[in-house]
């Protein structure tokens, strides 16, 4: 009978350290089991390609975007992020665009054959038409996570990029932001007895700038813009609105500080606001003389 429990016990504490085995922590993200990882899948592009040919010094090491050191980081600034460095005609939105390999400029980077741009991967051997077809197949199939997770587009507020002003009633002659009192973060300088037109350049990553609407610019002499008037904006071309402030309608020596509306099907942009950095807020801003 001792040895019956014996038996027991021993079964019973072995039973037990079986199910204490500790869960495989291998994630689909990180370097563990390269070997085991699908070259189909983003986590063994990650690993196969561009962690060892682009992730260098130099090179996608984190310095800048996209960072290749880990398959997240990849991930996270590849896929819908916007692209800093374009063509000369800036055709693309995003690095990566699930389900489209020609509007996704990343697949433009590793088969262009343009020596400025330079193919990627920049100083390693290229993709072999096979290799190419593996991130191909990538972006057709929804361009998925190392999860398998189809991602979401974003919908991002419109943004109010940059403007210019112009002495008159045509853009790009007599140019007058330059002007200013100190510098780039302070009011500039426009005559208070001249027709004054601003250029806005806006964008929007879902929205075609010539879609958006509710398009208002406001200025005031107050820094919190109360009290404001307001102007309707005019599609000028492309990612441009102009607007006209008449002459004689600014006070002379009163400094106003301007901001502008816009909003794309969802979302709405104030820009600059009272949340917004300081030099922002002086940038937008002018003296009547």
């Amino acid at each position: 009978m001792i040895k019956v429990k014996h038996v027991l016990a021993l079964f019973t504490i072995m039973f037990f350290i079986a199910g204490c085995k500790k869960d495989n922590p291998f994630n689909p993200g990180d370097g563990a089991q390269a070997d085991s990882l699908s070259i189909t899948t983003f986590a063994g592009l990650h690993q196969h390609f561009l962690e060892p040919k682009c992730a260098n010094p130099a090179c996608h090491d984190g310095a800048f975007e996209p960072d290749f050191r880990t398959v997240e980081s990849a991930y996270n600034t590849m896929v819908y992020q916007p692209v800093t460095k374009n063509d000369d005609s800036a055709s693309y939105t995003y690095r990566v665009v699930p389900g489209s390999v020609d509007d996704s400029w990343l697949m433009n980077r590793l088969m262009t054959d343009d020596d400025t741009l330079g193919q990627m991967p920049l100083y390693a051997v290229p993709l072999t038409q096979e290799e190419l077809g593996y991130f191909q197949d990538w972006v057709i199939d929804s361009a998925r996570d190392a999860f398998g997770l189809v991602p979401i587009r974003p919908n991002r507020s419109p943004e109010v990029k940059w403007y210019t002003a112009y002495e008159g009633n045509t853009p790009y002659v007599n140019r007058i932001d330059t002007n200013r009192i100190n510098g780039w973060s302070s009011a500039m300088q426009v005559p208070h007895n001249q027709d004054i037109t601003l250029l806005f350049r806006l964008a929007d990553d879902l929205t075609d700038v010539a879609n958006l609407s509710d398009h208002k610019f406001f200025y005031s002499n107050n820094i919190d813009y109360s009290n404001a008037s307001m102007i309707t904006p005019v599609f000028y071309s492309g990612n441009y609105y102009t607007v006209s402030i008449p002459a004689n309608t600014l006070t002379q020596t009163q400094q106003y500080w301007f901001y502008y509306h816009v909003q794309d099907d969802v979302n709405s942009t104030d820009f600059p606001n009272t949340e917004s950095k300081s030099w922002w807020i002086a940038h937008f801003s002018l003296l009547a003389l």
